[in-house]
């Protein structure tokens, strides 16, 4: 049978620790925030809405849609929101009880009206 050292020990000791500590780090750090993503389009017409004001009701984020109607707010923190999507010439829309996950894109598409 062989013996290991008090030496070899110490360092496969050291060395799990170092890995269960780089593990539980990883764990903690991910899922803080989530991203918010969709389409707006017009209700009437069916063609998709450049420049809509999309803002999450409570908090200091929000984004405008593109030339197709997408948007993306990024970094959202975990938890449940409502959503407003709002442009001159159209009815203000809003989304309730929408839930943001950590590392994942909840999908909110809007249908203005005029």
């Amino acid at each position: 049978m062989k013996r290991i050292s008090l030496q070899s020990s110490r360092i496969l000791i050291l060395s799990v620790l170092v890995l269960n500590i780089g593990i539980i780090n990883t764990h903690l750090y991910a899922g803080t925030s989530g991203k918010i993503s969709g389409r707006i389009i017009d209700g009437e017409a069916g063609v998709p809405l450049p420049g809509v004001n999309v803002i999450l009701e409570g908090e200091r984020l929000g984004a405008s849609t593109d030339a197709n109607g997408q948007y993306y707010i990024i970094n959202v923190p975990v938890g449940v929101y409502s959503v407003r999507a709002s442009m001159m010439g159209y009815a203000e829309t809003r989304v309730s009880e929408v839930k943001v996950l950590g590392d994942l894109t909840t999908e909110v598409n809007f249908s203005l009206t005029t």
